[in-house]
């Protein structure tokens, strides 16, 4: 990578600001997984390492078409619910499957 102070003012406000957002969200990430009682893990393309999140911690995944499904861990087991539509689970093998969001 080049020197930063090679690039324009704008770049180099643009990567500090970067860094500083940086550093905040990796102290949140720290701060959560020093919590003690976990019961869910997730892992971030981002990070080599899990994050544990506390318990009753809530998952967002947004689907391509807009809908969301909400994951949460609790009383130990998977709870899943949609945003739009009803939960569909399409097995793949016995310990594997999908799931998707389907119109009743």
């Amino acid at each position: 990578m080049g020197k930063i102070e090679n690039l324009p003012k704008w770049a180099q406000h643009l990567i500090d600001k970067l860094e500083r957002d940086c550093e905040y969200y990796q102290r949140k990430v720290n701060e959560m997984a020093g919590e003690v009682d976990h019961e869910t893990d997730t892992e971030l393309w981002t990070l080599d390492e899990n994050i544990r999140l506390p318990n009753g911690s809530r998952i967002k995944f947004k689907l391509g078409d807009g809908s969301f499904i909400d994951a949460k861990v609790q009383d130990n087991e998977l709870r899943l619910m949609a945003t739009d539509g009803a939960l569909a689970f399409v097995p793949s093998s016995s310990n594997a499957g999908k799931v998707r969001i389907v119109e009743w």
